[in-house]
C-alpha cells in the first residue's frame, strides 16, 4: 500500500505560551474551554489540514483521525481530581470530567473538521511514527478512509507525579491521502512492506526528496520516534 503525505502541523508549549500567531487562525472560539492536551491536538491537526490546502473540511474524503500518546490527559485527570476530593465530591468539575480521557479531543477534532473515518487513540510509550502510519495505510487499504490524520500529543505531566518525561509539551499531526487533488502539493510517498511492520519514506518526484527528509528531521526533532 503507498500513500502521499500531503500536509503537516506542530504545535509547542511555546505557541501558546508566547507565539500565538502559529496557532490556526480558523479553530473556533469554543477552543477556549477545552484543557490545554485537547487544545494543542486538535491546532496541531488544524495546521496539518491547512497546509494539505484544506481550507474548509475535507467533506470529499472520508477521512480518519488516530493519535498516539504516552503523557495523556494526566494533568486534567490530576485537576479534576482535586475537585472531587474537596467537600467529598459535591463540587466536581463537569467542564475537566468531559476531557479526562486522552481520546476526547479527538471527539471534537472529528466534530470541528467533519471527520467520519476511524477514530481512536493508542497509549504507548515507544511505538513511534511508523507504527502510526502503518495503521494509517492498513485503513486506507481496507477502504475504510480515503484520508487519515495520524500523530503524537504530548501534555508534561505534573511535577507531583515525578514522572521521567524527558520533553516539554507538543502535538504533531501528519494527513496522508490514496490520492492528491487537483494541483495539491506534498511532501512525498510512503509504503509498507506486505507484512506492514516495515515503513520506509521514498520521494515520488525528484524535488520531494528533501522535503521527506525535512519532514522526517521534524518529527525525530520533536520526539516523535521514541
Amino acid at each position: 500500500m503507498q500513500a502521499i503525505i500531503s500536509g503537516i502541523g506542530t504545535v509547542t508549549k511555546n505557541c501558546f505560551d508566547q507565539d500565538r500567531t502559529r496557532l490556526p487562525e480558523h479553530v473556533p472560539g469554543r477552543l477556549g474551554r477545552l484543557d490545554r492536551y485537547s487544545q494543542m491536538g486538535i491546532c496541531a491537526a488544524a495546521l496539518a489540514l491547512k497546509d494539505a490546502s484544506f481550507s474548509e473540511p475535507p467533506g470529499e474524503f472520508v477521512t480518519g483521525i488516530i493519535a498516539e500518546t504516552e503523557t495523556g490527559c494526566l494533568i486534567t485527570d490530576h485537576k479534576f481530581y482535586q475537585t472531587v476530593v474537596n467537600e467529598g465530591g459535591q463540587y466536581a468539575s463537569p467542564n475537566l470530567f468531559a476531557y479526562t480521557l486522552p481520546s476526547s479531543f479527538l471527539g471534537e477534532a472529528a466534530l470541528l473538521f467533519k471527520l467520519t473515518g476511524p477514530t481512536f487513540v493508542i497509549h504507548s510509550t515507544n511505538i513511534g511514527i511508523d507504527w502510526l502510519l502503518c495503521l494509517a495505510l492498513c485503513a486506507l487499504e481496507q477502504g475504510q478512509c480515503d484520508a487519515m490524520l495520524c500523530g503524537i500529543c504530548e501534555q508534561k505531566p505534573p511535577d507531583i507525579y515525578a514522572l521521567d518525561y524527558p520533553h516539554e509539551s507538543h502535538s504533531s499531526f501528519c494527513l496522508i491521502q490514496k490520492k492528491l487533488r487537483l494541483g495539491q502539493k506534498h511532501y512525498g510517498g510512503i509504503s509498507s512492506t506486505s507484512t506492514g511492520e516495515v515503513m520506509y519514506y521514498h520521494a515520488l518526484q525528484p524535488e520531494a526528496t528533501s522535503a521527506v527528509t525535512n519532514l522526517q528531521a521534524l518529527f525525530d526533532q520533536i520526539g516523535m520516534n521514541k
